[in-house]
């Protein structure tokens, strides 16, 4: 099979931490099992993607020149990707931006959701909260499937639409050898590392867990104390 992982403006930052891990474990695995990949990414600036298609924009403008430059980049994605000849198409989700409807054209698309769209695009301000209310709909309406890591986010999928979907949780590859826990520690310890700002990390709610716990030693790290 041919799949064309898709995604749609995620920053270079966030593809050079856990979601790029992310991608490349998937690919990889997809590659293992025999099937051909490649990567399509629509982004601000060259992501560690060696080997993939990239499709940059200029961000470097205000905001209705940058949407412009995000759809004319798009529009080349979408070019690239019919071109491909895909059998499946694999998007994960991202803000629609003209004309990314036209990828329902090209083949059967998998939805991969990671959030709940509606809070997520809530916190970054009315636009980007207002674009994705009224232009959701055109990605949910004509996907073949979805696919999120938690039963909990099928909650925020349109109801209306009852699109077939399969949960599939976020894990690590185990056949990778890792360093062994230790029994010396006084305490258990949990350590979270990430970055600051992605407020899905849910560090709040891991420093009232720590408070409720004083048996735990947690570290978080990456955060600063500001934060």
């Amino acid at each position: 099979m041919r799949i064309a992982y898709v995604t749609v403006h995620v920053a270079p930052e966030i593809m050079q931490g856990g979601v790029g891990k992310k991608i490349k474990s998937q690919t990889g695995i997809w590659r293992e099992h025999g099937h051909e990949v490649s990567i399509f990414s629509l982004t601000p600036s060259e992501i560690p993607f060696p080997g993939e298609y990239q499709f940059i924009f200029d961000t470097r403008v205000n905001l209705f020149k940058r949407e412009v430059n995000r759809s004319s980049a798009l529009k080349q994605m979408l070019a690239g990707i019919a071109q491909y000849k895909p059998d499946i198409i694999y998007l994960r989700y991202g803000l629609y931006s003209f004309p990314l409807h036209r990828i329902f054209r090209i083949a059967p698309v998998v939805l991969e959701t990671n959030s709940n769209d509606k809070v997520e695009y809530a916190s970054r301000g009315k636009f980007f909260y207002w674009m994705n209310r009224l232009t959701r709909n055109l990605i949910f309406a004509s996907v073949s499937g979805i696919i999120p890591p938690t039963h909990e986010l099928t909650r925020a999928f349109p109801a209306r639409y009852n699109k077939p979907f399969i949960v599939v949780s976020n894990g690590i590859d185990i056949s990778i050898p890792r360093a062994s826990s230790t029994d010396n520690n006084k305490f258990p310890v949990i350590t979270m590392v990430g970055l600051p700002g992605m407020d899905w990390h849910g560090v709040d709610k891991l420093i009232n867990f720590a408070r409720k716990n004083p048996d735990l030693l947690m570290n978080i790290v990456g955060y600063s104390k500001g934060c």
